[in-house]
């Protein structure tokens, strides 16, 4: 299905005429819109008839898997991705959207044991490996077809806020990237989910490993208070 794009155009005639007219200036796809899907997590939740005719009301077909968390989807106690749930909410959700993205938004506890939203020292190939095991739970084993991956969400707000960590990053994009690549080759796979257009982070990164990201991704708050009125949004 293409939706039609308009371009508006107003034509003054006189002081007491006006006209409005319309013209054809291209094409949209339905991709042009897709949603984050932060409480499928919960594999109930993405089982429940009542979410997914929510789902089905909006009509979208992306979809972002996002939890910042990964609530539902992480086992801390054994240390292991629960595949379980991650299978649940994959066979519940996967089929009603062409357009697939998941997030793996951080290290897991145990990799950040002082605490400091960075991934300990010498953790990179844990945390790459980590990365390489959910496309396997989710593509292989789960055929859930996920083609868009992305190795961190929004690290610069959270311990990578010094110069050069844009490299520190970069290279923990190599990393996991070819570990997960090893896992599914179909796969594309972007470095972070970055909070605004170009943080200088993200300048960094892409001068040092632009050319291989798959794509590139952002954020365009229109504000930091959840809580603000939708009329200062507009404005």
């Amino acid at each position: 299905m293409r939706l039609p794009t308009f371009l508006f155009f107003l034509s003054l005639a006189s002081a007491a005429e006006l006209t409005v007219g319309a013209a054809s200036r291209g094409s949209a796809t339905r991709n042009l819109y897709g949603i984050n899907l932060w409480r499928a997590f919960d594999p109930e939740t993405a089982e429940s008839r009542e979410y997914q005719a929510q789902l089905d009301t909006l009509g979208v077909t992306v979809v972002r898997f996002h939890n910042m968390g990964m609530s539902k989807w992480i086992d801390l106690t054994n240390r292991v991705w629960n595949t379980n749930a991650i299978r649940r909410v994959m066979a519940a959700l996967a089929a009603k959207f062409p357009v697939k993205l998941v997030t793996i938004c951080k290290p897991p506890s145990w990799m950040d044991e002082n605490g400091d939203k960075r991934l300990d020292d010498g953790r990179e190939e844990d945390y790459a490996a980590w990365c390489a095991q959910l496309v396997r739970i989710v593509n292989l084993d789960g055929k859930a077809g996920v083609r868009y991956w992305e190795t961190l969400n929004e690290a610069e707000l959270g311990g990578y806020k010094q110069k050069g960590d844009g490299l520190v990053l970069a290279n923990l994009f190599r990393r996991c990237k070819a570990a997960m690549l090893a896992v599914d080759p179909s796969i594309q796979v972007g470095a972070n989910a970055w909070s605004w257009t170009m943080p200088f982070q993200a300048q960094e990164l892409l001068a040092e490993a632009g050319k291989e990201l798959a794509f590139y991704s952002y954020h365009g708050y229109a504000t930091g208070n959840s809580n603000e009125e939708t009329t200062a949004i507009y404005e």
